[in-house]
């Protein structure tokens, strides 16, 4: 009779941890509104570009999991009113080698419903400086927007009867 045995103790409980991390991060996300994502960059060819993403991506965009994730599919969904600013200024992150920080109104796919996200990202670059990734987050805030929106209303209303006033004295 022959045994080996091994002590599992340690890997069972950074597994479990692990997994705890996870579900807090995917909670938080949700929450929050933001998700991450990935983006291999082909420089030569963009549209060969694939992107990986975490599961809210999926909420905030109104897609699952068998929508293309390329660049051509991220721009799918950008609103036609900002889609050739934001390819453009995409295409200038890449060239002049900057950070993505942009706002920009979506229609989702799922049931056309307009939403406005910030998205963020940062270059990673090969040895030769090239820029070979993108990783980043989305953030759905259209909550906010929709207040800066009011709140832009209000003023004008209250210049129009500030106006108003100053001419009836």
């Amino acid at each position: 009779f022959l045994g080996n045995y091994h002590d599992i103790t340690e890997r069972k409980i950074a597994n479990e941890a692990l997994r705890s991390s996870q579900e807090m991060l995917l909670n938080s996300q949700s929450v929050a509104k933001i998700c991450s994502y990935s983006t291999n960059l082909i420089v030569t060819d963009i549209d060969k570009s694939q992107w990986e993403c975490s599961p809210e991506f999926y909420n905030i965009f109104g897609i699952d999991e068998t929508y293309p994730h390329t660049i051509k599919g991220w721009t799918g969904f950008i609103h036609p009113d900002f889609r050739e600013d934001v390819v453009a200024y995409h295409e200038s992150v890449i060239v002049e080698k900057i950070s993505f920080n942009r706002e920009y109104k979506i229609i989702r796919i799922n049931d056309g419903v307009e939403r406005w996200v910030h998205g963020t990202g940062k270059l990673v670059y090969d040895k030769d400086g090239k820029p070979i990734r993108m990783h980043g987050a989305i953030q759905d805030i259209t909550e906010h927007k929709q207040g800066e929106l009011e709140l832009k209303a209000k003023n004008e209303e209250l210049i129009k009867a500030k106006e108003k006033a100053e001419i009836n004295e």
